[in-house]
């Protein structure tokens, strides 16, 4: 009940109280709060908060925790044990609090099936999330699986994390033309930085990241991406029927060729023919 020390002895004091049937309760706060304070690294420090979220009153403690291990998830990419987010899911606070909601749905983007609780959820706050201009590359895991926003559809996204503070460039070059264009990555939120592109079947996309902080000007990360998802894209738009249509025409199938682009132009006039721009 007393003792304060460095934060692996006080984890190694709790795990032997534990393991002896000793109540640890207020040490188990001590230490979440040590832990929390010193941004020290525990490695079964879930364990601890499993615990005292059981019986603990100290809420702000527990927002606390669950919103700095919703922004390790969510920006660092830290493994979390899947318990967390069962917590997660059910504690009041998290709906008021963007990172903890984007750690969930980070972690629901993972999963194959949903279940319909947790599609009206990730639907909700995706559209909501997209209204503040907070778009991540993570939703297009959602294809297939509930509606994303209409207009990530025929988006390529190059995400990039820094700093919010610093500033980012992306300088990328299209199909080998040889001339960088060079583009402020913005920051969706947390230093996740994100810029779209769009990229239809057989584009090649090469691109170097550079960012400026008070240290100067670095070249962080580059990349050369042959872009070959034919299926990218929602079903439908006219975005994934381009695509269709040059995959069908790098595989030398004319007949399918011909009928696709029928459709296409069809279509078309249909719809330059009764609607206009508003």
């Amino acid at each position: 009940n007393n003792y304060n020390g460095t934060t692996k002895n006080m984890y190694e004091l709790w795990a032997s109280a534990k393991s002896g049937g000793i109540d640890a309760l207020v040490l188990e706060e001590r230490l979440l709060g040590q832990i929390l304070f010193a941004e020290s690294y525990v490695e079964d420090s879930f364990s601890v908060f499993k615990n005292y979220y059981k019986r603990g009153s100290n809420r702000k403690l527990i927002k606390a925790y669950l919103s700095y291990y919703s922004y390790k998830y969510f920006v660092k990419d830290r493994m979390t044990p899947r318990e967390f987010f069962e917590i997660l899911k059910t504690d009041p606070f998290v709906e008021s609090n963007n990172i903890c909601v984007l750690a969930l749905l980070k972690h629901y983007s993972t999963k194959i099936e949903l279940t319909d609780l947790e599609k009206s959820f990730c639907e909700y706050y995706i559209q909501k999330f997209e209204q503040k201009k907070m778009v991540f590359s993570f939703y297009r895991n959602f294809t297939g699986k509930l509606s994303i926003p209409l207009s990530m559809s025929d988006k390529y996204y190059v995400e990039y994390r820094a700093n919010p503070d610093n500033k980012v460039t992306l300088h990328y070059c299209l199909n080998d033309e040889g001339i960088f264009t060079h583009e402020l990555m913005s920051d969706n939120g947390y230093g996740v930085f994100e810029k779209e592109l769009i990229l239809f079947y057989g584009d090649t996309l090469q691109y170097y990241i550079s960012e400026e902080s008070s240290n100067g000007l670095d070249i962080t990360e580059s990349e050369l991406v042959h872009f070959e998802d034919a299926d990218k894209g929602i079903a439908g738009t006219k975005y994934s029927k381009i695509n269709e249509i040059l995959m069908t025409e790098d595989m030398k199938d004319e007949k399918t060729l011909l009928s696709l682009l029928e459709q296409y132009f069809k279509e078309e006039f249909v719809i330059k023919r009764h609607f206009s721009p508003v």
